[in-house]
């Protein structure tokens, strides 16, 4: 069953560890058995683990045979149970990418469970509800999961109770498309986001997004009116601790030396060469804008500006993109390969960019995040 192994998660009781996992394997389905069924394994050091070999949670005849994955297992203080969370999908009319759901059932004892006929989350909009969280900050509850029907993305929910009604916020999203699977974890003062950063398919730029990646962190922080939003953990700021003055460089199309702060006018683009940008490397700027035009950076230019990748604010949209020059196809005006909402402030904006190999980090205020590659 456990061909490849799937997103599960930990538990502690007594001294003793249990891992709730997915056991996938795609070739059972010609024989018309489950790909999917979640599995449990022991440990008593985090090291050595041992398989329940006569543990098996499969998917009842009332939900889709296939889809029944990705456990999140934690202990209900108000029912004084165990709780599994489970990504899974209902046999219903609904039209086949919206069945997803996230069930739940409960245990006394980590061994037996009872699979409730109720969803714990179904909002008839996606094709499953993948790595399901859920932790409590102050006064709310959110639930996590990452859904690849819509908008391919990590998502979010609140609510006052643990069992809903869930809210779903103006902004729902951490980051953009190119981060996934995302859960967290807490040490009780902070809680940290940890999702891939998707990988293109032989690394080239043109090519389809891969299911997996390099793991990116991001800080969670509660809003005043319980919303949530991350930044860049101080951790990983810090570890660019050598600075370098960008000196003035020159603009395009004027021969003279420009002083500091000078603008070129007039419609066109206008650039100012900042140098090289090495492998690795933390870009950190403030910046002003009147809401009008686009601005951004041009990272990894040719000599001619001809091919290029560009971090960009669209502030008529209230966008940040991640764009590539030349794109693949240039009459689909509109499309970029990463986009976030991203409100501007009237005064100063803080933009902060770090690259490491293909990886690219972007966080504006300390509140908007965008993942790319």
């Amino acid at each position: 069953q456990d061909l490849y192994v799937f997103t599960g998660s930990c538990i502690r009781r007594g001294d003793e560890y249990f891992i709730f996992y997915t056991g996938h394997n795609p070739h059972l389905r010609a024989q018309g058995l489950a790909e999917q069924k979640i599995l449990l394994a022991r440990s008593r050091d985090l090291l050595h683990w041992e398989k329940v070999k006569d543990f098996v949670f499969a998917s009842p005849d009332w939900m889709e045979l296939h889809d029944f994955r990705d456990p999140f297992v934690y202990f209900d203080e108000e029912k004084r149970k165990y709780a599994m969370l489970i990504a899974g999908r209902l046999k219903n009319t609904d039209p086949v990418d919206t069945r997803g759901v996230t069930m739940v059932a409960y245990s006394d004892d980590l061994f037996h469970w009872d699979l409730a006929r109720e969803p714990f989350y179904a909002p008839h909009a996606y094709f499953t509800h993948e790595c399901p969280d859920l932790f409590r900050m102050g006064d709310w509850w959110y639930l996590i999961f990452s859904e690849f029907s819509e908008k391919v993305t990590t998502t979010y929910r609140m609510s006052k109770s643990p069992d809903g009604p869930w809210i779903t916020p103006k902004v729902n999203t951490f980051d953009g498309h190119a981060f996934y699977a995302a859960k967290s974890v807490s040490d009780g003062k902070r809680r940290i986001l940890f999702g891939w950063n998707c990988i293109k398919d032989k690394e080239e730029d043109n090519a389809p997004w891969q299911w997996g990646g390099t793991v990116i962190p991001h800080e969670i922080v509660q809003a005043e009116d319980g919303t949530l939003y991350v930044k860049c953990p101080d951790e990983v700021a810090a570890q660019y601790s050598r600075k370098q003055e960008i000196l003035p460089g020159f603009a395009l199309g004027d021969t003279e030396a420009l002083p500091d702060g000078y603008r070129l006018g007039g419609e066109g683009r206008n650039i100012r060469m900042l140098g090289s940008l090495p492998e690795n490397a933390k870009i950190t700027m403030n910046f002003r804008s009147d809401g009008r035009g686009e601005f951004g950076l041009i990272l990894r230019e040719s000599e001619n500006l001809g091919v290029y990748y560009c971090v960009k604010f669209e502030p008529m949209w209230n966008r940040l993109t991640f764009d590539r020059r030349p794109r693949k196809d240039s009459t689909v005006h509109s499309e970029v390969a990463v986009e976030r909402y991203c409100p501007l402030r009237d005064g100063e904006n803080r933009l902060t960019v770090i690259v490491e190999g293909s990886v690219l980090e972007v966080y504006v205020n300390d509140r908007v995040a965008m993942s790319t590659r």
